[in-house]
């Protein structure tokens, strides 16, 4: 892998022009070479349950900063190093009562070593900066359960719940820009994008109606806070969406009408948080509520 970082020269940029005198920094250059291995296991207790598990590696290549915040990285470029991944899952699935019933449940933990993100730390002359370096070590773990039911012939009830936990354990760099070097505050950082717990409840209904079925649906899906930047200076709030939609399909036609709300309580949802100056948060948001219909025809 090459990267060849560079700098703008204070003052040198013009809008009217659009022009800027940037400087090219020393190129570099490296690379990695891993081998991962799994090895997993099934177990079958019975016809209708079965237990699993598997153990894996994997690896996330080095990489280098393209923007960075000073000269002494546009001089001195040096890549991240390769994070590790270790990771290791059990869990059942099972069918019961003829497959009316499907529970599977699932226990995880991922160590990694060396995780790679953006950091903040605090320069000479007392200006903040950012650069992508290796934070230290961190652990991920939890666990996920799913209930499928089918209460009737026409009936299907669906939920799942997860609940996540996720650690910094020895912290390599200053991740919250308080200028000090990996402290116990920069192990008690919250993980990116990493929330707690999460649950979904969902129902579809079929009907026969005239020469065709019609499926009626909606689902509720509940998400906690997570932390929208390493240094947790934004957190995602907690949002709650409900979708639901109609489908009618003949039975002895191709087509098929859909309509569909989508998010019909409207919340807002964020795809990023990053606070720029004086208070400001840059935060775009996704879509809010949408419904609408449409025709499908299949040949």
């Amino acid at each position: 892998m090459r990267g060849v970082q560079g700098s703008i020269a204070d003052g040198t940029c013009e809008i009217a022009s659009n022009t800027c005198d940037f400087s090219r920094g020393n190129p570099g250059s490296d690379s990695w070479t891993n081998l991962s291995p799994k090895v997993g296991f099934q177990w079958w207790l019975q016809d209708e349950a079965q237990l699993y598990g598997h153990w894996t590696v994997a690896y996330r290549s080095g990489f280098y900063n393209l923007r960075p915040c000073c000269d002494a990285l546009v001089t001195n470029p040096t890549p991240t190093d390769v994070e590790k991944h270790t990771a290791i899952e059990v869990g059942i699935k099972t069918e019961l009562d003829d497959g009316r019933y499907r529970l599977n449940a699932a226990i995880f933990r991922q160590d990694i070593d060396d995780l790679a993100r953006s950091a903040g730390y605090v320069l000479s002359d007392g200006s903040p900066a950012q650069d992508l370096v290796n934070v230290g070590d961190a652990r991920i773990q939890g666990l996920e359960i799913e209930l499928i039911a089918q209460a009737t012939n026409n009936l299907v009830l669906t939920a799942a719940f997860g609940l996540l936990d996720g650690d910094i354990l020895d912290a390599k760099t200053d991740i919250n820009g308080d200028g000090i070097l990996g402290n116990r505050a920069d192990e008690a950082s919250a993980l990116t994008r990493l929330s707690p717990k999460s649950y979904n409840l969902g129902i579809i209904y079929d009907a026969d109606i005239g020469n065709g079925v019609l499926t009626l649906g909606a689902n509720y899906n509940y998400r906690d806070e997570a932390a929208a930047r390493d240094d947790n200076a934004a957190f995602f709030p907690e949002v709650a969406i409900i979708n639901a939609g109609i489908d009618y399909t003949p039975n002895d036609g191709a087509w098929s009408l859909h309509l569909y709300g989508k998010n019909l309580t409207d919340k807002v949802i964020y795809s990023t948080l990053f606070p720029v100056s004086n208070g400001r948060v840059f935060a775009p948001i996704k879509e809010g509520k949408r419904v609408g219909l449409e025709f499908r025809y299949g040949f």
